[in-house]
This record gives C-alpha cells, sequence and structure tokens, in this order.
C-alpha cells in the first residue's frame, strides 16, 4: 500500500488545496474525469458564455423591435456557440491536468476512489492510503427513477451543453436554476421547449416573490406543464 502525505479526491476547488507549503509534501490527486471541476467543464463558466449568446439572441428577436429597433434572430450557428465556448474551456482543463502531472511530488489518479479500509482507498487497481484526505468530488446531476427514461435515453446539465446539433425539441424535467437556465438558452436559440413542473412554481427554493414573478414570465414564454408527475418515458421514433 503507497503511502502518501495527502490525497485528494476531485480537482476543481479541491486543486487549490495545493500550495507553496506543500513542496515538500508527496500528493495524490484523483480525478476520473475532466481536470477543473464542475464549475469549468459543466457549470457556471460555460453555462454563462451560453447564455450570453442566448441574451443576444433573444435580444435580436423580441427586445430590439420592441424598442423600434429593426433587428432579427434568423437562426444561430450551434457548433459555433459550441465549439467557442469549449475551445475556451478545454485547453484550460488539459493545462492544469499537464501542471499537475508535471510537479515531482503530485502523483495523478485518473481513476474512481472508495474507500476498502480506514485511510485506505482503492484507486484502479492500487490501494494507496495518506494521515490526511480531501474529498472534493464535487456535484453530479440528479436522474429520476422514471420507468423507461434510461431506454429512451437522455441528457443532463453535463452532457447538453455538447450536442453535436441543437435540438428542434426537449423537454426540461424540472424548474429549478439549472433547468430554467439551460431550457432559456435553447428556447433562444429556437428550439421548442417544455417544462415539466411537479409542483406549481419554478425556483420553488427562492422568495415567494420572485419565484411568482418568476414563473409568470416562464409561462409566457414556454409551453410549462405545473402539477405534473411523470409517469413513464418512451422513444417515438426519433423523439
Amino acid at each position: 500500500m503507497r503511502k502518501f502525505d495527502l490525497i485528494i479526491i476531485g480537482t476543481g476547488s479541491g486543486n487549490s488545496i495545493i500550495g507553496p507549503e506543500h513542496d515538500e509534501w508527496d500528493i495524490a490527486l484523483v480525478e476520473r474525469g475532466l481536470f477543473g471541476g464542475t464549475c469549468l467543464n459543466v457549470g457556471c463558466i460555460p453555462s454563462k458564455m451560453f447564455v450570453y449568446a442566448a441574451e443576444i439572441a433573444e435580444l435580436a428577436a423580441r427586445v430590439g423591435p420592441s424598442l423600434g429597433i429593426d433587428t432579427q434572430m434568423n437562426g444561430v450557428n450551434w457548433l459555433q456557440i459550441r465549439d467557442r465556448v469549449f475551445g475556451r474551456i478545454d485547453p484550460i482543463a488539459a493545462g492544469g491536468e499537464d501542471y499537475r502531472k508535471s510537479l515531482d511530488h503530485v502523483t495523478v489518479f485518473q481513476h474512481d476512489a472508495r474507500f476498502v479500509g480506514p485511510k485506505a482507498l482503492k484507486v484502479g487497481d492500487e490501494t494507496i492510503t495518506a494521515d490526511h484526505i480531501v474529498l472534493a468530488a464535487g456535484a453530479r446531476p440528479f436522474v429520476p427513477d422514471i420507468p423507461g427514461l434510461a431506454e429512451a435515453g437522455f441528457h443532463t446539465s453535463d452532457s447538453i451543453m455538447r450536442v453535436d446539433e441543437l435540438p428542434g425539441r426537449i423537454v426540461v424535467l424540472g424548474g429549478g436554476y439549472i433547468a430554467t437556465e439551460l431550457g432559456n438558452v435553447f428556447g433562444q436559440f429556437g428550439t421548442d421547449v417544455t417544462f415539466i413542473l411537479r409542483s406549481d412554481r419554478m425556483l420553488r427554493a427562492e422568495d415567494h416573490e420572485v419565484r411568482d414573478r418568476f414563473t409568470e414570465i416562464y409561462t409566457k414564454k414556454f409551453k410549462t406543464r405545473i402539477n405534473t408527475n411523470v409517469l413513464s418515458a418512451h422513444r417515438d421514433g426519433d423523439e
């Protein structure tokens, strides 16, 4: 069993732990996916870059004409938008990975990690231990247990921003901030969007006045099914 001074699981906020004060430490860094964590790769940063493009589309389609300005939204080049976003982000993730691998006192394990004993982790085919272990595994999307959903196929916020084609129609299950943010992005780009909510309000964790006003605006912009439970899912042809 190889012993380290410090094991860090996750390279989002966990990656920022390593500083000059650790130059003499033997450190294991465990990451099964992209370096940089949720925010850089599948969260705040790419989503806001998409949001900005969607806002420009909405300004051209709706806001300009309402102010007497002759603007139109004649469609989007999805691949150009997508590749601009990840063309900026992916090199940052790759650069972070290369830098950590270049350090003599840091060993990068690109595997899942699981505890197999007190302070003992199985990483790939190897078991490692350390006096200090930091769990910084980040967030992951919740997939509801809906009969047929796995067979029908679905996207989460992790995958929808990297699709190769702009969807003609999407159904968004939920009305939280991630669902409404990404649903709006695709809606402004021309996708036919339907939200399905178990309750009668979007953003139900927010202040009730924000929640009510937001729901009022979104139900005017998008098809919305409220107080609706999804019983099952299936694929009909290509949809």
